[in-house]
């Protein structure tokens, strides 16, 4: 079976100059598939393909061996550099993205938040210069909005909750008042994923030779067994086109997919598509034959 994840495939389409395309495999999958409830994020749906309870589900742990090959001996954080900009009478804050984050940019905030909170048993550290982790030497009793979540919101409701809500809340405002002098567009971080590694467990699928995916690379180092019938294809260039409106990109990576798709369905391989919206749907080459299932397109805009 060939498992995508495909998250934004059904969001509104970005730019109404630019006529989205027919997709008919897709299209076909959609109308003609069974439906079911799915996850409702990307990483919900990595940690649901691998079998991992709710409990297991740290983000940045995993992340951290994906990225450095390293099991992490205790508590960390996913620490997003981001830029939060006043909006009226709200805070705002947006992700800077990848392709500006230096080396040097890195070094310079990770040096700043070291020196100042060295005496509070935290540590940031940079496993590449665009995916930075927060370690603590002590268990984190807060919870924290996704950074999916929180972007390109007020705020107010977003911020941490638990136990020690208000002295991570003061170590955000901290932050961004030790990495304001720096005039970079790295003016703060945003906090997720907290928790410690788990002992191996789940069932890795089979992933792409050239999967880059940090949380997919750590669930299968993670795991404690192999699932050699499903293949992963994950699918992350539509959230980055959205996120950035670039309807081009959008469309390129539409075309991408349901090539792919095509190409196993004419196959005759077993399919199962999760968009990441609280749906998903299941194909099998038997299902093309339910003609009274009418195909359509996609997007809305389409005439």
């Amino acid at each position: 079976m060939l498992h995508f994840i495909v998250p934004a495939l059904l969001d509104p389409w970005p730019d109404a100059s630019l006529a989205p395309p027919r997709l008919p495999a897709l299209e076909r999958l959609i109308a003609r598939g069974d439906c079911a409830p799915g996850a409702d994020g990307m990483d919900t749906a990595l940690f649901e393909r691998f079998g991992i309870p709710p409990a297991a589900r740290q983000g940045a742990p995993h992340c951290w061996l994906g990225l450095t090959g390293k099991r992490p001996g205790g508590w960390m954080l996913h620490a997003h550099p981001v830029h939060y900009r006043a909006d009226r009478d709200r805070l705002l804050l947006f992700p800077v993205e990848e392709e500006i984050l230096t080396g040097e940019m890195a070094a310079r905030c990770l040096d700043r938040f070291n020196d100042h909170f060295a005496g509070e048993g935290l540590e940031l550290r940079a496993a590449r210069p665009d995916q930075w982790f927060l370690f603590s030497n002590r268990p984190v009793e807060a919870t924290f909005t996704p950074l999916h979540e929180a972007q390109g919101r007020g705020l107010h409701d977003c911020m941490p909750q638990g136990k020690e809500a208000a002295w991570w809340r003061s170590v955000l405002n901290e932050t961004q008042m030790l990495f304001h002098p720096l005039e970079l567009a790295i003016n703060g971080l945003w906090f997720d994923g907290a928790g410690r590694l788990p002992e191996p467990m789940g069932r890795a699928p089979v992933l792409a030779r050239d999967e880059t995916d940090c949380l997919a690379l750590g669930l299968a180092r993670n795991a404690a067994g192999r699932d050699t019938d499903v293949e992963l294809v994950l699918c992350r260039h539509l959230e980055k086109a959205r996120q950035r409106a670039d309807a081009t990109a959008w469309l390129m990576a539409l075309e991408r997919l349901e090539a792919r798709v095509a190409e196993a369905m004419e196959a005759g391989t077993e399919l199962l598509l999760e968009p990441c919206n609280g749906t998903r749907w299941h194909w099998v080459p038997a299902m093309k034959r339910r003609f009274w299932r009418r195909a359509r397109p996609l997007h809305p805009t389409t005439a």
